[in-house]
């Protein structure tokens, strides 16, 4: 299979075409909406040979479609990680382990991001050193080789941190569909005292309703 047929995408095409194609053929061909379930298949294993940066370059070098880990079961692991590392720690009462969880995902995304750009900066001045090291004589260019090494080395880094990326962005896609308040207090409530319970925390307004002051005759 050729996922860049598939998707009708150019080779170039950045992680955010790559999104928005998938979600529009999605619209077409989801079974749910009527779509064929075997061209469905097709666009999703498309999609997901070209978010994921290591089987995308893997793809691009080879033409080889082998599946490695999924970066969606990459995700459900580390946010399964993330919640019982959070529910041990933070008081369900009073602290959003849903916005908490977020933000410790965005935070993850952003030092992955400082990590891309040290990262590219040590590349470019290992392709540098690469073109200027010259050995004088006939002997192993042993510099260069150790050079090489390294840039091999940092290409394989950048990959992967650009991988992380893409499972930030998929942790933050998913974290989206949840929320934490008072659906789970009502519940709460309801377990601790019933439904009087929570009428007494939430009186009623009031109506306004006149009132009729008692006049005393002294006072006319």
């Amino acid at each position: 299979m050729n996922p860049y047929e598939i998707l009708d995408l150019p080779i170039d095409a950045t992680p955010e075409q790559i999104k928005q194609k998938y979600k529009s053929l999605a619209q077409i061909h989801h079974p749910d909406k009527g779509g064929d379930e075997a061209t469905f298949k097709s666009i999703k294993e498309a999609y997901e040979i070209l978010i994921d940066p290591v089987r995308r370059k893997k793809y691009d070098s080879t033409g080889s479609t082998d599946q490695e880990r999924p970066i969606q079961q990459e995700c459900l692991t580390q946010l399964s990680g993330m919640f019982f590392s959070l529910a041990s720690q933070l008081n369900p009462d009073t602290e959003d382990i849903v916005l908490r969880m977020r933000v410790d995902t965005r935070k993850m995304k952003e030092d992955y991001n400082k990590n891309i750009d040290i990262c590219k900066g040590f590349i470019g001045k290992l392709e540098k050193l690469i073109k200027k090291i010259r050995h004088k004589g006939d002997g192993e260019n042993f510099l260069k080789a150790f050079a090489e090494k390294q840039l091999e080395i940092r290409n394989n880094e950048l990959i992967n941190f650009q991988r992380q990326i893409s499972i930030c962005d998929m942790m933050l896609e998913m974290l989206e569909n949840y929320e934490w308040g008072l659906e789970s207090n009502l519940i709460q409530s309801f377990m601790q005292g019933g439904p009087g319970e929570i009428q007494k925390q939430n009186p009623p307004p009031s109506e306004n309703k006149p009132t009729h002051k008692r006049v005393d005759p002294k006072d006319i």
